[in-house]
């Protein structure tokens, strides 16, 4: 999705939101190169419960070291 948005679409950000439950994820993100910028308190409601989600983004220059160290 990365190679796509970087090099065919020439985004300069990929930005999504992630459940700060979620581990995994989160973990999955990071490792693809992806910075938690924030985190948006207590946002969403689920059956009477608030959750929380952070805010992680990739800027195309962090893409292109990636692939330059690879």
């Amino acid at each position: 999705m990365l190679k796509i948005c970087f090099e065919e679409l020439e985004l300069h950000r990929v930005d999504l939101g992630v459940f700060e439950f979620n581990k995994a994820a989160i973990c999955c993100y990071q490792h693809c190169g992806f910075r938690i910028e924030g985190t948006s308190r207590e946002s969403f409601v689920i059956e009477d419960e608030y959750y929380s989600v952070h805010n992680l983004s990739i800027l195309d220059r962090e893409y292109a070291k990636m692939q330059s160290e690879n």
